[in-house]
Parts: structure tokens; C-alpha cells; sequence
């Protein structure tokens, strides 16, 4: 299928970092992909794929996408960036505020109950 592509690499906080994108904004296709009721108004579908390479190791996640803007896949690839930031914040801030990783409880339903109350 046709698609675009894009990369960024950076090297921060004593890692690197790729993020890659892959995706398919060809009309043809997504008609195919958005039959019926489902995906409808389907713009885009992207891969995207983080590779982390630190002291300990490398790390890889692939995410996948899909949305009703066809935008570019820059702007995909950025898109998906801001959510991990947003998502790394937001577990930051529970860890602080609530002291998440220093809980000990790990068992049964206890995790989900505790962080109902908190």
C-alpha cells in the first residue's frame, strides 16, 4: 500500500531515541479498511514505533493509530509525541503527589482500590 514516512532521532538524558512513522492516507485504501459503519470519516492510519537505546539496553514499543485528519505524517509523528509527554507527566505527577511507586500493594484488587480513593 502507499504510505509516508518519517523519522525523528534525538539524544537526550543519556539516551536515544528514534520515533518512526508509517501511514496510509491514500483514500483507496481507507474505503477498504472503513467498511460499513466502522471508521467512518477515516482520514489516516499510522504505525508508530519508539525505539530507546540506554546504558541497560534497548526498548521498543509500536503504537497504532487512527484518525479522521489526514494530515501529514510529521504531524502525526508529533502527535504521538505529545502524548507520551502527556502520559509520562501525568504518571510523574501521581508518583509525587500520591507516592504510587512506593505502595506495596499488589495483590488481588488492592491496586485498583487504592487508586479509586487517591
Amino acid at each position: 500500500m502507499p504510505h509516508a514516512y518519517a523519522t525523528t532521532i534525538n539524544k537526550e538524558h543519556g539516551r536515544i531515541e528514534r520515533r518512526e512513522c508509517w501511514a496510509i492516507r491514500d483514500p483507496v485504501c481507507l474505503e477498504y479498511l472503513s467498511t460499513g459503519k466502522d471508521w467512518t470519516g477515516l482520514g489516516s492510519v499510522a504505525k508508530v514505533t519508539c525505539c530507546r537505546e540506554t546504558d541497560t539496553g534497548v526498548a521498543v514499543h509500536s503504537r497504532y493509530r487512527i484518525s479522521s485528519l489526514a494530515g501529514s505524517v510529521e504531524q502525526c509523528l508529533r502527535a504521538a509525541w505529545a502524548h507520551w509527554s502527556i502520559e509520562n507527566s501525568l504518571h510523574g505527577s501521581l508518583d509525587i503527589t500520591c507516592r504510587e511507586d512506593q505502595s506495596r500493594m499488589r495483590l488481588d484488587h488492592r491496586p485498583q482500590n487504592m487508586a479509586t480513593l487517591r
